[in-house]
């Protein structure tokens, strides 16, 4: 059965109001503490392996350090939701986005490898910072 839409607007409007919201965050915030402090621990070790292990030692420039923690963070996001062949194909969108913008193949895969996904073929011509 299909819901008008003020009945929707109307369960939406109970949810949002301050009261509520207070109540579940209340409800929530130690377990999401719990939760969000590992996260952060995880990402922070990642991210100075990657920096220490891979970029530095290629000598990449300072200026460009984000944007490869950037492809390491989003590749950490989808290794948390996917596996297999799903987890490939989409890992493989976000190298191909970073090839696009001018990140190099080889610290792109190398990223990749960190997370035990397979390498991307690129095509020969982009990349290069």
């Amino acid at each position: 059965m299909v819901r008008d839409e003020v009945y929707r607007r109307k369960k939406y409007m109970a949810k949002v109001t301050g009261d509520a919201a207070k109540l579940r965050f209340d409800a929530l915030k130690e377990t999401m503490d719990e939760q969000i402090q590992a996260r952060f621990a995880e990402l922070a070790t990642l991210e100075t392996e990657i920096k220490r292990d891979i970029l530095e030692p290629e000598g990449v420039s300072s200026i460009f350090i984000p944007q490869y923690l950037n492809v390491a963070r989003q590749l950490y996001k989808l290794v948390q939701k996917f596996s297999g062949e799903t987890l490939k194909n989409e890992a493989h969108v976000v190298l191909n986005k970073w090839f696009e913008r001018g990140l190099k193949p080889d610290l792109l895969n190398a990223i990749a490898a960190k997370f035990g996904i397979p390498p991307k073929t690129f095509p020969s011509g982009g990349g290069g910072t």
